[in-house]
């Protein structure tokens, strides 16, 4: 496709478009990532919040074995599973069609609040798929575009990301996630 770019004549000039904008395609996703990270984790199965004065039996375990994980991320050797996924309703605007905003929560084994967010999307009509993570690494995301496979209602990839104030450090990520059927608003 990249070979195919280069001999057209208006290539060039939309290459640089995409690649000017990839930048503010990060931001935003990681705007969008801060925005929902900020969000209170849900409560038990149940909906009741647990007092602090509840006997240990009756308290449930930290590490929440009843979660259940509807994926895995792979973060510079280190796996997280994933818990809780939110398919938001893709954003459209002037030059970006979004056909997939994915968001993944989880936890560290030391309680730590893990967040990976991917989308599928096209900026000026060039396909620029953005994957992004918070966790203890850091807060990094794609520059380029990121290798993003949608199949039989799972996403998956693999991408090199880059630290998101820095844009130097650069950190590898594997993700397999379940993308849930139903929409909701995310913003």
């Amino acid at each position: 496709m990249t070979e195919m770019l280069d001999t057209l004549p208006v290539a060039r000039p939309t290459r640089r478009l995409v690649r000017g904008l990839a930048p503010v395609a990060l931001a935003t996703a990681l705007v969008l990532a801060g925005c929902a990270a900020d969000a209170e984790p849900p409560a038990d199965s149940n909906g009741a919040t647990v007092e602090e004065d509840a006997p240990a039996e009756d308290a449930p375990e930290s590490d929440e074995p009843n979660a259940a994980v509807l994926g895995t991320a792979t973060v510079g050797g280190t796996s997280y599973d994933i818990t809780e996924l939110r398919n938001c309703e893709p954003l459209t605007q002037d030059m970006i069609e979004s056909s997939l905003e994915l968001q993944g929560f989880g936890e560290t084994a030391d309680g730590e609040r893990v967040q990976i967010d991917v989308y599928i999307q096209t900026i000026g009509g060039t396909p620029l798929d953005v994957v992004s993570w918070s966790g203890p690494e850091g807060v990094f995301g794609t520059q380029d575009h990121a290798d993003v496979q949608l199949a039989d209602d799972r996403v998956s990839g693999s991408t090199i990301m880059v630290d998101a104030f820095t844009l130097e450090e650069e950190l590898a990520i594997e993700y397999d996630l379940a993308v849930p059927s139903e929409l909701i608003d995310c913003r």
